[in-house]
């Protein structure tokens, strides 16, 4: 297993308090394109986002004016049971 995220990465949208799954992406060019601006490490914004790689692995990422300007394992990864990132 490589230290870099492998697509698929999958995002994981907050709703009402709870994650939900939204997309999953195969490419950068299908994430920059599908996210536009995005920021996992964004906790406080309403629009919050978490990203999982194919090896569920959380995914630090950044995306401004479809440019990934960030892409890297999270420092604080989290392995993914069954519940997306352990997050109720």
């Amino acid at each position: 297993m490589t230290d870099n995220p492998c697509y698929p990465i999958t995002i994981y949208y907050r709703d009402s308090g709870e994650w939900k799954e939204s997309e999953s992406y195969d490419s950068e060019m299908d994430l920059v394109v599908g996210l536009e601006f995005a920021d996992t490490e964004e906790v406080e914004d309403a629009w919050a986002i978490k990203a999982v790689d194919k090896y569920d692995r959380e995914v630090s990422l950044k995306v401004e004016a479809i440019e990934l300007v960030r892409f890297e394992l999270s420092k604080q990864m989290e392995h993914l049971g069954s519940e997306p990132l352990g997050l109720e």
